[in-house]
């Protein structure tokens, strides 16, 4: 069946254009806000139109599955040209991807995950390969697709996967050094980080290949309370780092709107969970997922929703797609500056300098919280929901703001 996309509910926004990253793989923490988020896409070949809607979110990333048994039918005989239409998009629209290589192939290891040394070898030369043909394009590789849960198959098994990262990571480094490996992707619920599986992979000695440690903090909680996980990752890697520094990247996360989670409650937590990571020092946070899932009535984590009229599918913006547009048109070209401190359930955030400033604030509590938050200038002060509408203009008292936060965040910026 045909995807159809549907232009009427929606105008496309402009852009975001991000500056070319010729040999600039790896993100830096005071890169723009846009340059840090990103959504988790299912295709190689994007439907017609569906990149023009992707790219109106303003996101600069997108994490998307290069799968070994889809692309190396033969032993040794590699395809990867259904993912050459698919980068040169990304990077029409200034986007970067983050290719996760995984799963498994029925030619080796008799269709199981890779657990021998042919069988590892064998992914080895695959990544290496993939890696060979996107060389240079600002790719960030990633091993494997939470390798702790179901998609390691016949069952999790944290050696097995910490030798495949091994071998991997010197294929890479023999062959493709300047091309950058993170992992493990990791999956998480409400049972909490599988720390275990993480600590294993780093006692093996997979972060001297790793760039990043990248984790699915997945939660029925509120987005906020992933900061204690991305403190206890980073004492974690820096037990077992041996001086290397290695930043925390929150690869998949969302929240799916079933029973009492309403689709204005996931936009909310979108906002969050993404200006919340970042505040709680996550390089980059991919949202899951970018549409819902046609094949699984449960899952409802997309930006767009999915409905079927007359067996045509129809994807449709959710209220969480214009949260993210929200979002990048706000603040997308700028960096995070810091938290200020008005009590610890209150995020109040700072991007942009000076005169230029804009703050994204915001409180966990259900009730609300009346501050003062120093301005640094006089003047009055734009305010903005996380959906895009406009509220009445605040006014300064002495270069400060008398202001009242709730769950849903605003925008605040000077009036020029």
């Amino acid at each position: 069946m045909k995807k159809m996309l549907n232009s009427v509910r929606f105008a496309l926004v402009p852009l975001l254009v991000l500056a070319a990253r010729a040999g600039a793989q790896m993100i830096a923490f005071d890169a723009p806000v846009s340059d840090r988020i990103g959504v988790n896409t299912h295709f190689a070949q994007p439907e017609p139109g569906e990149m023009d809607v992707l790219a109106a979110v303003g996101c600069g990333w997108i994490r998307q599955d290069l799968t070994w048994n889809a692309t190396e039918l033969k032993p040794g005989v590699y395809d990867f040209s259904d993912y050459d239409d698919l980068l040169a998009d990304l990077e029409a629209n200034g986007m970067r991807v983050l290719m996760t290589l995984d799963y498994t192939n029925g030619n080796y290891d008799g269709g199981m995950s890779p657990y021998t040394d042919a069988g590892r070898a064998a992914f080895a030369r695959w990544a290496v390969a993939a890696a060979e043909h996107f060389k240079g394009r600002g790719i960030l590789w990633e091993v494997y697709n939470e390798p702790n849960g179901s998609f390691w198959k016949p069952e999790p098994n944290a050696n097995d996967y910490a030798k495949l990262v091994i071998t991997v990571g010197e294929a890479f480094r023999r062959s493709v050094p300047d091309e950058i490996l993170i992992g493990p992707a990791c999956g998480g619920s409400d049972g909490g980080i599988d720390y275990p599986f993480f600590t294993t992979c780093f006692q093996a000695g997979c972060l001297k290949y790793w760039s990043a440690v990248t984790m699915h903090p997945y939660r029925g909680s509120m987005p906020e309370t992933a900061g204690a996980d991305f403190d206890q990752m980073r004492a974690l890697i820096k037990r077992y780092s041996h001086g290397k520094s290695v930043p925390v990247m929150s690869g998949e996360w969302g929240y799916s709107v079933k029973d009492n989670f309403t689709e204005e409650q996931q936009a909310q937590y979108f906002t969050r969970m993404l200006l919340g990571n970042i505040a709680n020092g996550a390089l980059l946070s991919i949202w899951y997922d970018w549409e819902d899932d046609a094949t699984n009535p449960d899952s409802h984590f997309g930006l767009l929703a999915y409905t079927a009229p007359e067996s045509q599918m129809v994807y449709e913006p959710k209220p969480a797609y214009y949260a993210a547009q929200t979002l990048t048109r706000n603040i997308g070209e700028l960096k995070f500056v810091k938290r200020i401190n008005v009590g610890a359930a209150n995020y109040v955030l700072q991007f942009g300098e000076g005169t230029k400033a804009k703050y994204a604030i915001w409180t966990t509590l259900a009730t609300p919280q009346t501050i003062t938050l120093p301005v640094g200038v006089q003047g009055e002060f734009a305010a903005i929901t996380y959906m895009g509408d406009q509220l009445p203009v605040l006014k300064t008292t002495a270069k400060k703001l008398r202001i009242t936060l709730t769950e849903d965040p605003i925008y605040l910026q000077r009036q020029r």
